[in-house]
């Protein structure tokens, strides 16, 4: 029984080592190769060692697999003379335990990764050695679990070569600068997601760049020396309310700070100015501020401020805000509403700085219009105010931008642009320009854009959107049949149908009128052609007929039927009727005239029907001027039916007024009345 035993060890053995031989096959499994990057992630237990990979490779992921011990001999396969790794990521693989020298067997690593392996602080110590002797530069070691850095942790990398240390997403509560002073060409640290409170600041030659953000910080050197070589400092989301006085006073050389995402309610006088070196400045996304006080960036070095998606319509900005910022180039305020803000407010704002401003972002930010403080900034060669509210703007705004080179007005309401709201001379020194997704009006009035689109592709290439007309046809612009010609065409065939229309309208009316009030100028041609005959009075005028009956068509019957039988064949009067009595073929004035001329009474038949026939206001039309002219005697008024107020016309109002009326009435005892007192009237 014991003699079988190496036996079967070295059964094993030969095992381990005919897998370890094919694992250039197995690799095709296991492995996915993109150019020069291989990807040997996300096999679990099924992948405990490092397969063979091509030559060429220079970046290897072997993440989330089980490599529990890593030695000099776990890198076999990815260490040959003509191997030429640069960047390994052993990210979660389980790693427990590395031997002291187990990565120095790399020539040309320059980036490692051991993220995600809760290894302990001892057991990392001594892997430091071999990492000493490599030419790694950059060392990621985040979520890893560490809560705390033993006291001379990173003095095996006293050698090495890291300048890049990233330990985000860990659990310190806080971290001691004086910590790192062992690696001597540090020149960034991450430590952001962590829980750190504060940073004991040291003193140290090479550190430049801290990101300690997304943690609890209150206090950048409350617990510091200065630290003269630190020229970047990252407190994005930190949840700081407020800024002390003092709170930069050991970052004497701090040039760029980042304080995005923090709960600042109120930005007080030259809270930045003991920074005399800075000159990017961030505080974008900072919801709960109210207040920025004047000279709140009053810094004279400042050159950059991201201001963006911080300002909401109740912020209050103080007009001098930027005041001392003389230095200032470049500023983003988009994201933030200035729909309420006033061209005077504005120009206020931006007075100090246009002198040297050169960039200007203010998109999304619900601007009606375009500030008129732009046309001050001689300097500007940047401005974006895409996605606001701007429809047009003032012809000389761009005048005086002798710098301007590229500008974005995309995604506005601008419907058209005249050819002296962007001067030549500005087109001519433009690099881009973006006027995409506007509601474009593609008329001949915009000809001369549509032009220039066509002839400057190189000059729109970059637009973030679409050139599309928005009326009168919805059509891209480039597909847009759209001349010189045609548009002169268009404009002559405009002119000749505007005045065409024009005549023919004008015609319209005048035939309308005329045709409305024919009667009457009919009457008054005729009384100026006989304004020159005979001025025979009434007293002694010989007449035709004893009345001129002034009746409707629907009154006819009881002229025809009634009136006439008793009036003419039994009392012997004379009636002047127009359907009987008119004289064919002359005018229909002449015959009203003549006929009225020649009867020595007037009698008007009114009903309800009379207000409905043009015939009849007509009639009295003249029988009223004829009374007021020739001083007529008044005329008889028949009334044959109660009249309805609201059909009462103002000749029938007029007529009724100034006379007293005859009612005809059916019953026989009262009509015996009736005629009596009509044949009376006719021959008083």
């Amino acid at each position: 029984m014991y003699t079988r035993v190496p036996r079967i060890d070295a059964f094993l053995r030969v095992l381990f080592l005919v897998v370890c031989a094919s694992s250039v096959n197995l690799n095709e499994k296991v492995c996915l190769f993109k150019g020069t990057n291989a990807i040997c992630s996300h096999h679990g237990a099924r992948l405990w060692y490092i397969p063979r990979i091509p030559p060429n490779i220079t970046i290897l992921y072997f993440n989330f697999n089980v490599l529990t011990h890593v030695t000099k001999h776990t890198f076999r396969n990815i260490t040959g003379a003509n191997m030429k790794l640069q960047t390994l990521h052993l990210n979660f693989d389980k790693i427990q335990y590395i031997s002291l020298g187990a990565f120095g067997v790399f020539r040309h690593l320059s980036n490692l990764s051991l993220t995600g392996n809760h290894i302990k602080p001892v057991i990392l110590a001594h892997a430091f050695t071999g990492i000493s002797i490599t030419p790694v530069q950059r060392l990621d070691m985040l979520d890893m679990g560490m809560d705390n850095i033993p006291e001379g942790f990173f003095r095996n990398l006293n050698s090495s070569k890291i300048t890049h240390l990233h330990m985000h997403m860990n659990k310190f509560l806080f971290f001691d600068i004086a910590h790192l002073r062992f690696i001597s060409s540090l020149v960034h640290v991450g430590l952001s997601q962590n829980y750190i409170s504060y940073v004991v600041m040291h003193e140290n030659d090479t550190l430049k760049e801290l990101d300690v953000g997304y943690n609890i910080f209150r206090n950048v050197c409350s617990h510091a020396s200065t630290v003269p070589s630190l020229v970047y400092l990252n407190l994005n989301f930190d949840s700081i309310y407020y800024i002390e006085a003092n709170a930069f006073d050991c970052l004497p050389n701090l040039q760029h700070l980042k304080m995005n995402g923090n709960f600042l309610t109120t930005l007080t006088t030259s809270l930045f100015s003991k920074l005399p070196n800075l000159i990017t400045l961030h505080l974008q996304h900072i919801p709960v501020l109210k207040y920025i006080d004047r000279f709140a960036f009053n810094n004279s070095n400042l050159k950059h401020i991201y201001l963006n998606n911080g300002l909401s319509a109740s912020t209050e900005i103080h007009k001098d805000a930027f005041g001392g910022c003389s230095s200032l180039t470049y500023i983003d305020l988009s994201g933030n509403n200035f729909k309420l803000a006033s061209p005077e407010f504005l120009e206020d704002l931006f007075k100090p700085v246009s002198g040297n401003l050169e960039t200007l972002r203010m998109i999304e930010c619900s601007l009606p219009r375009i500030p008129p403080a732009i046309s001050t900034m001689k300097k500007l060669n940047f401005l974006n105010l895409g996605i606001n509210s701007i429809t047009n703007w003032d012809s000389g705004i761009f005048e005086n931008l002798e710098s301007l080179k590229e500008l974005y007005l995309n995604q506005n309401h601008i419907t058209k642009v005249s050819e002296a709201s962007i001067p030549n001379k500005v087109r001519q020194r433009m690099q881009t320009i973006d006027l995409s997704s506007n509601p474009f009006y593609c008329s001949c009035s915009l000809f001369w854009f549509i032009q220039w689109f066509r002839n400057n592709q190189s000059l729109f290439n970059h637009s973030l959107g679409s050139y599309e007309c928005a009326g009168p046809d919805k059509l891209k612009m480039v597909d847009l049949k759209m001349t010189e010609r045609t548009c002169l065409l268009g404009f002559t065939a405009r002119m000749l149908i505007l005045f065409g229309c024009s005549f023919v309208t004008t015609a319209a009316v005048v035939i309308a009128i005329i045709y409305k009030y024919r009667w009457h100028l009919r009457y008054l041609l005729y009384m100026a052609c006989m304004s020159g005959g005979n001025n025979v009075t009434n007293q002694d005028r010989e007449y035709t007929y004893d009345a001129f009956v002034l009746y409707c068509a629907h009154d006819a019957d009881w002229i025809f039927d009634v009136a006439v039988p008793i009036l003419e064949n039994r009392y012997g009067l004379k009636l002047c009727l127009h359907e009987r009595d008119f004289e064919a073929g002359r005018l229909i004035i002449d015959n009203i005239m003549n006929c009225i001329n020649q009867s020595r009474k007037l009698v008007v038949v009114l009903s309800n029907s009379v207000s409905e026939s043009e015939w009849c206001h007509f009639e009295m039309d003249i029988i009223q001027r004829e009374l007021l002219e020739n001083r007529r005697q008044l005329p008889v008024v028949i009334m044959m039916e109660e009249l309805n107020k609201r059909r009462i016309t103002h000749s029938m109002s007029a007529i009724l007024m100034s006379t007293t009326c005859i009612k005809w009435v059916h019953d026989p005892a009262a009509s015996r009345l009736f005629w009596e007192n009509l044949i009376h009237t006719l021959r008083r």
